[in-house]
């Protein structure tokens, strides 16, 4: 669901707009200053803001720079409300990153078709956008790291994605296409597990993991629109469950043993995943029919060691080590159930930081 911030000091209008987006099914926070907004977006993502440009204690454009300042929202779209609109002012907020203008007094028509259309803008920036890992972890490895490695592999990514939509493609061209996307969908997945690890394994590191409310069930169920083929799975997912924690860190783990669930799975055999609450903990669950028999516990699992070595492909190794390194600094409970070509992993979720 779509979250909406509505940034508006006539405290009428700003209950229609809030009654009216809420009509609509869309995930809606008011406020009635500029301060209480800088406050609420920079501690909670945003999918659209809409903000009064005149306030009664700052100025709408203090509220965008703000915004654009904190990269949880630096995607979010920001539409600006004024009864009186000069080019100039259209220029500066354009300037500082708005999106869109809307102009006092406006029918709730309009208000709802520019809230819908910027929107679909920014549920296309956010699958987009989530091709590539959190620019900050890659900056515990190197700062330029982002900058020369990762924008040309997302620009190859989105591009080679943009262009598989041409229907007027030949077959071969169409397949080289996809064979692209997948290699880089592979060398991101592994420069996600080596800068994780590197993480994971430097506590000096820790302190800076940025800690927010996490949706667990958004999380996988991105992950499985995304990056795997959801119908591969037998999914059972309870909606609405949220826990404190490290996105990254999170979404990390989740794929990992979703790639593994998928790669070592029996032929014609179905994996299993679950997200569930129990006794007052999150349990995400992955269980599969394996090709052979694969006995491991926790305590063995070191990195690149291969618990698949009669075959030829990439064991668990240090994909493994890593979600369990990741849960114990996490303070995850992960327990493996490996028996009669049948592998198990449950991780039990406690959030802490309530």
């Amino acid at each position: 669901m779509n979250r909406i911030l509505v940034v508006e000091d006539e405290s009428q209008l700003l209950d229609s707009i809030i009654d009216m987006l809420k009509i609509k099914q869309y995930d809606v926070v008011g406020v009635e200053n500029g301060l209480k907004a800088i406050d609420i977006s920079s501690s909670n993502k945003f999918d659209l803001i809409i903000c009064d440009i005149n306030l009664l204690d700052i100025s709408g454009y203090e509220v965008l720079k703000s915004v654009k300042e904190n990269e949880a929202n630096v995607n979010c779209q920001f539409v600006f409300l004024s009864a009186f609109v000069e080019e100039d002012d259209i220029r500066k907020g354009m300037n500082l990153g708005a999106d869109d203008y809307l102009t006092k007094p406006f029918s709730m028509n309009v208000l709802l078709d520019t809230v819908k259309s910027r929107l679909e803008i920014a549920n296309k920036k956010k699958d987009v956008d989530s091709i590539v890992f959190n620019r900050k972890i890659f900056q515990f490895v190197n700062t330029n790291f982002s900058h020369e490695f990762l924008t040309p592999l997302n620009m190859i990514m989105s591009l080679s994605k943009i262009l598989q939509e041409d229907t007027d493609l030949k077959e071969d061209v169409a397949q080289s296409l996809e064979t692209i996307y997948n290699s880089g969908v592979r060398i991101l997945k592994n420069i996600k597990l080596i800068i994780v690890n590197a993480i994971i394994s430097n506590p000096e590191k820790h302190n800076y993991l940025l800690i927010e409310k996490i949706c667990l069930s958004d999380v996988l169920n991105n992950i499985l629109r995304q990056n795997i083929n959801s119908t591969l799975f037998s999914a059972q997912i309870t909606e609405g469950l949220f826990v404190s924690s490290n996105y990254e860190i999170v979404s990390f783990i989740f794929e990992e043993l979703l790639h593994n669930g998928s790669r070592f799975k029996k032929p014609d055999s179905t994996p299993i995943v679950i997200l569930k609450n129990e006794n007052g903990k999150i349990i995400f669950k992955v269980k599969n029919e394996t090709i052979t028999e694969t006995r491991i516990s926790v305590d063995v699992i070191a990195p690149f060691k291969k618990f698949q070595s009669n075959l030829s492909l990439n064991g668990w190794g240090l994909g493994l080590y890593t979600v369990v390194e990741s849960c114990k600094l996490l303070g995850y409970q992960l327990f493996i159930d490996s028996s009669n070509l049948h592998f198990e992993v449950t991780i039990a979720m406690e959030d802490k930081r309530k």
